[in-house]
């Protein structure tokens, strides 16, 4: 069962989320980050966060199965003009609480569905998928945009030129034909510009409500069919934990350094899953290695807790060499 919906702050910006138990997959669950329309946000010190837990996907039917964000924009500012901030709270998240880094995704409402597209399009190697509600297509803006200069954006044909490096994230867009607020040209057209159906349901899906006005984000969040289009979808090349799937081979010279050390040696490959360790985590701790380290391979990993091939861990090895 997910636990309680609780406040936190990180990245300058105040959010809720509910956790969620491990996936039973990845052994890290995925990352669902949820961004609020504009009549929630609230006062840059958190006291008006409960507004954020009002709509969303807190109760949908397959939320369950995710960590769920939602940070809150302060009164007065616009979700594009943040991107910055979105993205850095995505890896605190990813970083302190054991989400799945190749299993992030962004969806919003209204205003939120434009700062998710202006997120994805600034930051497009971050997420797996996105969901955008009653929004439009707009890239990151300058901290004075005004909420009318955002919405506007809705009623502009989108340039499939302009969008073309976002054809390779999936999108669900979700519109009702009636909005008054926000004109349904704008999930309408930036469906056409990444591809329309042609490109098939699995990659681009729109859904229009015909009878339904600015509100839609009520059923679309209550559609089970929505969590599980999420999950079908994953980063390639992103390891669970941040790292790259691709193996790169430790230089000659620093295994001769590293093989001095009489109690073990180093595993280079294949990989086990679960021991990926960074080689910017390690230079943190790795005392005189460091030049040493820096002058050879940026992508070299090693391992801790040590697997049964190594016998020396992380901690004894770098005792060794210091």
């Amino acid at each position: 069962m997910p636990e309680k919906v609780l406040p936190y702050e990180a990245a300058g910006l105040h959010f809720m989320m509910r956790l969620t138990p491990p996936h039973k997959d990845t052994g890290r669950p995925p990352l669902l980050l949820f961004l609020h329309g504009a009549g929630e946000r609230g006062p840059a010190d958190g006291t008006e966060l409960w507004k954020v837990d009002v709509y969303g996907p807190w109760k949908g039917p397959g939320s369950d199965k995710f960590i769920v964000a939602a940070p809150q924009c302060p009164t007065g500012r616009v979700w594009p003009a943040l991107t910055d901030q979105i993205r850095e709270l995505t890896q605190h998240i990813c970083d302190k609480y054991s989400a799945d880094r190749s299993r992030v995704y962004i969806t919003g409402l209204s205003l939120g569905a434009f700062g998710a597209w202006a997120t994805v399009s600034d930051h497009p190697d971050v997420f797996a998928a996105i969901a955008p509600i009653c929004g439009g297509f707009t890239r990151k803006l300058p901290p004075t945009t005004s909420m009318q200069a955002v919405t506007s954006r809705a009623k502009c044909k989108v340039d499939p030129n302009a969008v073309r490096p976002l054809r390779k994230i999936p999108a669900w867009m979700f519109h009702g034909k009636q909005d008054k607020t926000v004109d349904c040209n704008g999930s309408t057209s930036m469906f056409e510009a990444l591809g329309g159906k042609e490109r098939g349901e699995d990659h681009l899906r729109l859904t229009i409500y015909p009878e339904s006005g600015h509100n839609c984000w009520t059923m679309s969040y209550r559609n089970p069919e929505l969590y599980t289009w999420l999950l079908k979808h994953k980063l390639e090349g992103v390891h669970s934990k941040g790292t790259d799937k691709k193996r790169k081979k430790i230089p000659r010279r620093i295994l001769e350094v590293l093989g001095k050390c009489p109690k073990g040696e180093v595993v280079q490959e294949p990989p086990p899953k679960d021991f990926q360790y960074r080689a910017e985590d390690f230079l943190r701790d790795a005392g005189n290695v460091r030049r040493i380290l820096e002058r050879a391979h940026p992508a070299m990993e090693f391992y801790d807790p040590p697997p049964k091939r190594q016998r020396m861990s992380l901690n004894s090895l770098l005792e060794e060499v210091r």
